[in-house]
């Protein structure tokens, strides 16, 4: 059975609705930072795919220069391989799926 959330007083942490906070601010930003990290280690490939298809940005040098070092030591570490083994796990359930990907 579902329990409520429970009312709180004004002195511990809520919402705006007086709602019990499940995590404070700081555990918040800490979870939002691993996550960031997490998606920047083994997100490299995309990331400069990314970067490769902005046009006319102020550092955009920069940053696609940036971009493809990371992808580069990423890669030396053997850590774009699992995002490359997530894309071909769904190309392959879209190909089951779907037929043939268009992406192909």
């Amino acid at each position: 059975m579902p329990v409520a959330p429970t009312r709180v007083e004004k002195s511990d942490r809520i919402f705006g609705d007086g709602l019990a906070c499940p995590a404070g601010p700081g555990r918040v930003l800490a979870i939002l930072a691993m996550a960031a990290s997490v998606t920047a280690i083994l997100g490299s490939g995309p990331l400069l795919g990314w970067s490769e298809h902005l046009t006319d940005k102020p550092g955009l040098e920069t940053l696609q220069a940036t971009a493809t070092q990371w992808n580069d030591v990423m890669a030396a570490r053997g850590l774009t391989e699992p995002y490359a083994a997530l894309r071909r796990l769904v190309r392959h359930l879209e190909q089951g799926r779907y037929g043939a990907s268009p992406h192909e």
